[in-house]
């Protein structure tokens, strides 16, 4: 009996300490989804942290399911906007997308699902499925511009005017620039 005892405090220990190291985890790669580094990736010295950020999706993809496990929504959807920069310009375009739709909005700061929508309505753009993207554009310019967020309307504007040029619609597209 006292063998059993021990078994299961040290199996109790041990979830316990892989818990705290799948938040650590999480926690370092969430920078990764800052603003200031997604925008730092289009300055002087970005395509070295793009490389770098290239080789730390399979990171990033784990401290998101990681965050995701352990009710840490808002962790889960800076490594998830990280990692989704990566599949703009490498693909699969969609997992990008399926990835960020497993993020639980109701729990995001405004800021962060505005960042979230963005993200998506961009990738769902890119991979042809227009009527999704530009619903989520609407979404995101109705919550920015409740929340005073000006990038996140200027986000939504770019989107809805980008679907429509691609969709040939120039008229249209230069109503929302």
């Amino acid at each position: 009996r006292m063998l059993e005892s021990v078994r299961r405090f040290s199996a109790d220990q041990l979830e316990a300490g892989e818990e705290a190291a799948k938040l650590r985890h999480a926690n370092h790669f969430s920078a990764n989804g800052s603003t200031q580094f997604i925008d730092s990736l289009m300055t002087h010295g970005g395509g070295a942290r793009w490389l770098q950020l290239a080789l730390e999706q399979k990171n990033l993809l784990r401290a998101t399911e990681s965050a995701l496990a352990l009710g840490e929504s808002t962790l889960a959807a800076s490594c998830a906007l990280a990692a989704s920069v990566i599949y703009g310009p490498r693909g699969p375009l969609l997992e990008g997308v399926a990835l960020l739709e497993r993020i639980p909005e109701e729990t995001l700061s405004n800021r962060t699902r505005c960042r979230l929508l963005s993200r998506m309505s961009t990738l769902l753009r890119l991979v042809g499925r227009k009527a999704d993207s530009v619903a989520l554009a609407e979404r995101l310019l109705e919550l920015s511009r409740a929340a005073g967020d000006r990038s996140g309307e200027g986000s939504a504007l770019t989107n809805l005017g980008l679907t429509s040029a691609d969709q040939g619609l120039l008229r249209e597209a230069q109503t929302y620039y």
